[in-house]
Order: C-alpha cells, then sequence, then structure tokens
C-alpha cells in the first residue's frame, strides 16, 4: 500500500487536510477536459471538412483579421503553436482554396493571411452548430463564472508554458541518465 504522505503538490493552498487526493482529481478532470475540448474542435472542423488544427487556424484568421492583416508568426502567437507548423497548414488551407497568402510589404520576411470567400463561407455555415456546441459545453455557468473561468484559464496558459519547460528539462535529464547507466 502507498505511503498516504506522498504528495503530488506541495502548495499548501492545495491540501485538504494534508492530503492532494482531491487535487489529484482535478488534474485527472482537467485531462478530460482538454481531451475533449480537442475532439470538440476536431468535430467542429470535420464539419468543414478540416483537421481539427486547420479549423483554429482559419477561425483565428477571421477573427484576426478584423483588425488589419494578419501574419503566419501572429496566428502561431495566438495558437501557442511554432511557426513552421502554422506554415505547413495555411499553405494545405491555401490549396483548398480557404486562405489566401502575399508577402508583407512591410516585411519581406512575413506572410499575410486573409480568409478567401470560400474560407468565410465555410466558416458561416458552421456557424449553427457551432453556437449548439458552445451553449451545451458552458451549460450552467453564468456571467460571473465566465469571467472567472477566462480569468483563470488565461493564468494556466502561461503556467502550462512554464511547466512544460520544467517537464522538459526533466525528461532529458532522465534520459542523460538512463543513456548513462
Amino acid at each position: 500500500m502507498p505511503d498516504k504522505q506522498v504528495r503530488t503538490i506541495s502548495r499548501p493552498e492545495f491540501l485538504v487536510g494534508g492530503s492532494d487526493s482531491q487535487f489529484r482529481e482535478f488534474i485527472y478532470d482537467l485531462l478530460i477536459v482538454s481531451t475533449r475540448m480537442e475532439a470538440i474542435r476536431d468535430r467542429i472542423g470535420a464539419l468543414v471538412p478540416l483537421s481539427g488544427f486547420q479549423y483554429h487556424v482559419l477561425s483565428v484568421v477571421s477573427e484576426l483579421q478584423k483588425q488589419g492583416p494578419i501574419s503566419v508568426g501572429s496566428v502561431a502567437q495566438v495558437l501557442h503553436a511554432g511557426t513552421t507548423y502554422v506554415t505547413m497548414e495555411t499553405r494545405k488551407l491555401e490549396r483548398i482554396g480557404y486562405l489566401t497568402k502575399r508577402s508583407n510589404p512591410d516585411d519581406r520576411r512575413s506572410v499575410l493571411l486573409e480568409l478567401t470567400g470560400a474560407g468565410e463561407q465555410a466558416l458561416a455555415a458552421i456557424i449553427p452548430q457551432q453556437c449548439e456546441i458552445n451553449d451545451v459545453l458552458f451549460e450552467g455557468l453564468d456571467e460571473k463564472d465566465f469571467k472567472a473561468f477566462r480569468r483563470l484559464v488565461g493564468r494556466m496558459v502561461g503556467n502550462t508554458s512554464r511547466a512544460l519547460e520544467r517537464a522538459d528539462a526533466h525528461s532529458a535529464a532522465a534520459r542523460r541518465t538512463l543513456k548513462a547507466s
């Protein structure tokens, strides 16, 4: 039987009665939500039909282009994705006629993206389904919950980046240790 004092977090505000069991349940729930959110994105993308990530790129371009020209780098930044990956996916979206790409006249290293009429129509066609899915997804949350949830998730985005860096460092150290043995 494992030691009851073994904890996966040391922050006292996350321990209930000295135990991290509720914290662990919370992490398990977050992982389930994360997996399901990605699956939902994939299902919405399939309505277009696109991959979930391609749908996400198209949505971000649609939203950001309202403020002016949008670069591949800006899309990558919003999605917290690599520019190479976004470039590959935007190339596919351009091939199927949902995006146009052109050189940035202000910065030749940059490429600007814009939705085509077909891209706009594809996104518009799935709005009813997207709305229904989002209504179900956020059912039971009120305005106060939504504001708090947005704030917390926004904070978690930064935290997950730093935690991922820490996990990568530990993984690299573990691989070095395995090679040495």
